[in-house]
């Protein structure tokens, strides 16, 4: 079960995707309503409806107008997606961000030709809320969210994937201590400057620029957890 410290939509997805896996929701059952599961999480229904979102795509849950989310009689899951999962949160910090930095910069590369407006328009109102947060939380969430939400406009589902279990990993409270202890208020605006820029790459349709904004970012994050 992954332990989740400021719930995000991606932790939440994960949350949901093993309570799946350990059969707390059985084939066809209906799950919590997006109510009920964001007073569970304490989150906003927006993040519950974005982490129903990424069940979806993965083929885990069906969702039905009038209905509900519902688990799929198949559950989209194989043994294998969840040996991948459990392999990436035995992983170093410095192993994740080493393959971070490998494909990162190519999946913004892949936003800045493919993202259409809902993507466009989604990336945009995950810098806004980064850019406006106060706490280390709030900050860390719409992170999250702009990562996802970049990783979404590429097209690509098994890089989606991947993101969703990466980004499972970073929400544990051994990653969140750690990136607490490495950011400070210099760092932070460093990364919302990147960000910023990142976003401008893609949205001008500039895949080039935007490949080597994301490295210049992944390369800061990758340094600054590193000398914690």
């Amino acid at each position: 079960m992954v332990e989740i410290l400021g719930a995000t939509a991606s932790g939440i997805a994960q949350k949901l995707r093993q309570d799946i896996l350990n059969g707390e929701f059985s084939a066809g059952e209906r799950l919590p309503t997006e109510r009920d599961l964001a007073t569970s999480f304490g989150v906003a229904r927006n993040t519950v409806r974005s982490a129903l979102d990424h069940l979806h795509s993965q083929g885990i849950v069906s969702r039905e107008v009038g209905r509900g989310t519902f688990v799929r009689t198949d559950k989209g899951i194989s043994p294998l997606d969840d040996n991948v999962g459990r392999g990436l949160h035995d992983a170093s910090p410095a192993d994740i961000m080493e393959v971070r930095l490998i494909i990162e910069p190519h999946v913004a590369a892949m936003a800045a030709t493919r993202a259409n407006r809902e993507d466009l328009d989604a990336i945009s109102a995950a810098l806004d809320g980064s850019l406006a947060a106060k706490e280390f939380a709030e900050f860390e969430r719409w992170d999250t969210e702009l990562h996802m939400a970049i990783f979404k406009a590429a097209k690509n589902q098994v890089l989606f994937r991947y993101c969703l279990e990466i980004n499972a990993v970073r929400q544990t409270k051994a990653w969140l201590r750690l990136k607490q202890r490495s950011l400070n208020p210099a760092r932070q605006q460093a990364y919302h400057k990147q960000h910023q820029d990142l976003v401008d790459a893609i949205r001008s349709r500039d895949p080039d620029l935007a490949r080597q904004v994301s490295l210049e970012h992944a390369e800061s994050v990758h340094s600054n957890l590193i000398s914690v």
